[in-house]
């Protein structure tokens, strides 16, 4: 689990994606360079074509009360982003994605696709939730299929901005 005691560095990249300095998370945040950091998305799948959608806790400090991808997080410094993944995901939904398949399904780039930062995307099967899920992270969950999750938002439900973009560019979905 994360410690928020901790100060997190993140990478700062350039158009290209290539480190050129590394700076505190709250100075990130507080300069608002949020174009210039990296992130990793991973999307729970199941065979009916539903994702593993989390609500943030509502005393997170981002974005509370936001559903979110299955994993989501920062790229630290010095970290490659499968490095990321394979973290992040044992932080938040309790498992080790290097014992599970996966696939990457592509990168968005902030100044092609408007997301927030640079993101790598992944997909994993699984048709059970997962039974670990960080509570300090999460306050629930539901399998959604994209376009419930689109109906959602339409609804007026806080979702995280890149999430629309990703089923946009992965999943067809014409937002």
């Amino acid at each position: 689990m994360k410690h928020e005691q901790q100060e997190e560095f993140l990478d700062i990249v350039d158009h290209n994606d290539q480190v050129i300095k590394t700076l505190p998370r709250s100075e990130v945040y507080g300069k608002g360079l949020f174009g210039q950091m990296r992130s990793v998305w991973l999307l729970i799948r199941n065979s009916h074509g539903q994702l593993w959608i989390p609500r943030r806790c509502s005393t997170r400090q981002v974005c509370p009360d936001h559903l979110e991808g299955s994993v989501v997080g920062h790229v630290q410094a010095g970290e490659t982003y499968q490095q990321a993944l394979i973290r992040e995901t044992q932080e938040e939904v309790g498992f080790d994605l290097t014992k599970q398949s996966y696939r990457h399904l592509g990168k968005l780039i902030p100044h092609i696709h408007q997301s927030f930062c640079f993101a790598d995307v992944y997909e994993c099967r699984m048709d059970q939730e997962p039974v670990n899920w960080n509570r300090q992270e999460f306050s629930e969950w539901s399998w959604l299929t994209p376009a419930e999750l689109l109906q959602r938002l339409k609804q007026g439900e806080k979702i995280k901005d890149t999430l629309p973009i990703i089923l946009r560019e992965f999943y067809g979905c014409k937002i």
